[in-house]
C-alpha cells in the first residue's frame, strides 16, 4: 500500500511542476535564470519525493490510528510490537528511496509531455504497474536471489516485508539501497 500511497500523492504535483508549467508557460522564465538545469531538476524531484513521503507517513499514521481504534468499532486487535524505532528507521530510509525513485519517474515523464493530460497519459502505466506489483507481492515470501534486488520497486516491497516481519537482511537491504540510489542518479541525470 505504501508504493501506491507513494505513487497517487506524487502524481499530481510531479505532472503539475514539469508538464503544467510547460501549459501555463512558466517553464522557459525558470530556464531563463542563471541556475545549472540539474540544479531545477533536483529541485523538482525533492520538491516531489517530500510530497510523495508526506502522503505516505500521513496515510501510514492514519491507517495504525484506525488500527488501534479497531477493537472500539468491532475489529479486530492488531499487534504492533514489530513496529519499533529501528523498525520504523528501516522502513523510513526504504520509503524515501522509493519516492525519490518514483518521483525522479515522474519528473523525467512529465517533462517529456507537452501538457498535464499526456504526462497522465505517460504515468498511467507505471502506476498501474506499481499497483500490480503490489498486489503481486502481497502473499510472496522474500526471496533470496540478489537480482530481484536490484529490480526497481520490487525491491523496496521486498525489504519493507523483511522489515516488518523481523527478517531483516542487510545484504538485501543495502543493494535495494544501491540500486534504486544508481536509477535515482541515472533518471535525474
Amino acid at each position: 500500500f505504501l508504493l501506491i500511497y507513494i505513487f497517487s500523492g506524487a502524481m499530481n504535483i510531479g505532472l503539475d511542476t514539469t508538464a503544467g508549467e510547460k501549459e501555463r508557460g512558466s517553464m522557459p522564465v525558470l530556464l531563463v535564470n542563471q541556475v545549472s538545469r540539474t540544479s531545477i531538476a533536483m529541485g523538482k524531484i525533492l520538491y516531489v519525493m517530500m510530497i510523495a513521503v508526506l502522503n505516505s507517513v500521513f496515510t501510514f499514521i492514519g491507517l495504525i490510528i484506525a488500527f488501534r481504534l479497531g477493537p472500539a468499532f468491532g475489529a479486530g486487535e492488531m499487534n504492533f510490537s514489530s513496529l519499533s524505532p529501528s523498525t520504523l528507521a528501516g522502513l523510513f530510509v526504504t520509503l524515501l528511496t522509493m519516492a525519490g525513485l518514483a518521483a525522479s519517474i515522474i519528473v523525467l515523464l512529465g517533462s517529456l509531455a507537452r501538457n498535464i493530460k499526456e504526462g497522465g497519459g505517460y504515468i498511467l502505466p507505471i502506476y498501474i504497474f506499481a499497483v500490480v506489483l503490489g498486489v503481486a507481492t502481497m502473499q510472496m515470501e522474500s526471496p533470496d536471489n540478489p537480482l530481484l534486488y536490484i529490480i526497481p520497486l520490487i525491491n523496496s516491497i521486498f525489504v519493507m516485508k523483511d522489515i516488518i516481519t523481523l527478517q531483516f537482511v542487510s545484504w538485501r537491504f543495502l543493494l535495494m539501497l544501491l540500486s534504486n540510489l544508481t536509477y535515482v542518479s541515472v533518471l535525474i541525470f
